[in-house]
C-alpha cells in the first residue's frame, strides 16, 4: 500500500487525504480477472473491485508500444538478466508522461517524468519489477513507446563483453 492515499469524509462534511493509518487486504495477482480489495480505516471498511490484467514482459533492447487512456497507468514486467543499472525511456509520446518503477509486490521504488521521460535504476538479476507509464492529465490519450537498455555496461565475467547487452566493450570504449 506504499504510495496509496485514501480520502476520508467525516460526518461534518470535512475531508482529509490519508497516506497511512489504514489497512489494505491482500490482492491475489496469481491469475487475471476481477478481484476484490478491502481498505479498513478506523473500523470502517470500503470494498473495491479491481481488474488484474496480464502484463507484457519487456526485454533488454526492446521497444514496446503502449496505448494510454485518461492518465491510467499501463504496466510492463521486467526481469533483469544480471545485476546492474538499466535505463527506461519513453519516446513518440504525444504528451508529458510519467515512468514508475515498482518491485514485485508493487512498492514504488522511483519515478520520473518528462515529454520523453527517462529513468535509471539498479536492479537485481532474476527479480520481477513492474514499470508503469501514464500521461500527466486525465483527458490525454494516445500511444507511446517504452524501451529498456543498459544504463552502464557490466563485465563481471571479465571477458570485455557486457554481460547485460553483449556489446564488445573494447569497441564501445574506443568509439
Amino acid at each position: 500500500s506504499e504510495g496509496l492515499t485514501i480520502e476520508v469524509t467525516y460526518d461534518d462534511g470535512t475531508t482529509m487525504i490519508k497516506d497511512g493509518g489504514f489497512e489494505v487486504s491482500d490482492l491475489d495477482t496469481s491469475s487475471i480477472g476481477r478481484k476484490s480489495l478491502t481498505i479498513t480505516y478506523e473500523n470502517l471498511t470500503a470494498e473495491f473491485d479491481v481488474v488484474v490484467k496480464d502484463v507484457t514482459e519487456i526485454r533488454l533492447n526492446e521497444k514496446i508500444s503502449l496505448e494510454l487512456n485518461n492518465s491510467i497507468r499501463e504496466y510492463v514486467k521486467f526481469i533483469p538478466i544480471v545485476d546492474g543499472s538499466y535505463k527506461f525511456c519513453t519516446t513518440d509520446a504525444a504528451y508529458y508522461n510519467y515512468i514508475y518503477i515498482y518491485d514485485s509486490v508493487m512498492n514504488l521504488l522511483t519515478y520520473n517524468s518528462g515529454s520523453s521521460a527517462t529513468i535509471s535504476y539498479s536492479f537485481v538479476a532474476g527479480e520481477i519489477y513492474y514499470i508503469a507509464v501514464r500521461y500527466s492529465y486525465s483527458d490525454y490519450s494516445g500511444s507511446l513507446n517504452i524501451s529498456v537498455e543498459c544504463a552502464e555496461h557490466i563485465d563481471v565475467t571479465d571477458d570485455d563483453v557486457c554481460d547485460c547487452c553483449g556489446i564488445d566493450l573494447n569497441t564501445a570504449i574506443a568509439t
